[in-house]
């Protein structure tokens, strides 16, 4: 079996269309429309949404490059294979399925619900998924698109919510539960870093830091991810069974090429709350 994700597909500047259609708008109950994407009989919302709250919040971060310094593009290729033949890759650590939004517009959620369940297992720790709607739901009801930066500004004050306690996909207002309360204080966000351009991307990934990615032109946030060579990275989508598998025989994977598979926006993170629950 191959070390990494073997792309059905690589998505570059002449065929990042197919990502977005066919598409049909939709009206959410907070008045917004947002286009749609049918994938598998379930609706696949392109919902995220730039917010004020969310720049702020994007703004006050501390800089990756500048805890990091950012890894030259002469070093990424020896780097690479580095990596590949000790299989220290974020995605070598998700031996466990993606998350799904599920027909919810709540991708926004769901990239950095997902990086926080797989840092979490890449600092040893028991398998816990992370409700995105602990943080959606809370936000804006779970039924609005919105920005990544808030969901993790979230993740970040008040922890998020196991999916046993509070259901991936659930918009039940459940914030008062002592089971959710508990929960939260488990899973916190201590160490959140914004990323600006490819190469922070890069070197982030080669750093092996789990990570939320947004790309404007496609309304979606996913998470993230692999390094390859030629420029490319691959991310991992929320979308459940869908895309390429990794080497693990898991779903979820989508390979693009630097130019649109640069993200407008995203943040990585550091270790969570060092809990077994």
């Amino acid at each position: 079996m191959s070390n990494q994700v073997t792309p059905s597909i690589v998505y570059d500047d002449t065929n990042w269309k197919q990502l977005l259609g066919p598409t049909h708008d939709e009206q959410l109950p907070d008045g917004s429309v947002v286009p749609v994407r049918m994938e598998g009989g379930q609706k696949r919302f392109l919902s995220r949404v730039p917010t004020q709250s969310g720049r702020h919040f994007m703004a006050s971060l501390p800089r990756f490059r500048d805890a990091f310094p950012v890894i030259p593009r002469s070093d990424w290729d020896a780097m690479i294979d580095e990596k590949d033949a000790k299989k220290t890759w974020v995605d070598d650590y998700q031996w466990f399925a993606p998350h799904d939004q599920d027909g919810l517009p709540t991708c926004w959620a769901n990239g950095p619900a997902h990086a926080g369940t797989t840092r979490r297992v890449m600092d040893g720790l028991p398998l816990v998924y992370l409700s995105a709607c602990s943080a959606a739901q809370p936000i804006s009801g779970g039924h609005s698109g919105g920005d990544e930066a808030d969901a993790g500004e979230y993740f970040q004050k008040y922890g998020a919510a196991s999916v046993d306690v509070w259901p991936n996909n659930s918009t039940q207002s459940l914030s008062s539960d002592p089971k959710v309360q508990e929960s939260r204080l488990h899973h916190k966000f201590y160490q959140v870093y914004s990323l600006h351009g490819f190469d922070e991307f890069a070197t982030a990934m080669l750093l092996s830091f789990p990570m939320a990615v947004a790309f404007n032109w496609w309304s979606h946030v996913i998470s993230g991810g692999r390094l390859l060579k030629g420029y490319k990275a691959c991310y991992r989508n929320n979308w459940g069974d869908w895309g390429d598998k990794n080497r693990l025989g898991q779903p979820g994977y989508i390979t693009m090429v630097e130019g649109h598979g640069t993200p407008d926006s995203g943040f990585c993170i550091g270790p969570l709350t060092m809990s077994t629950t």
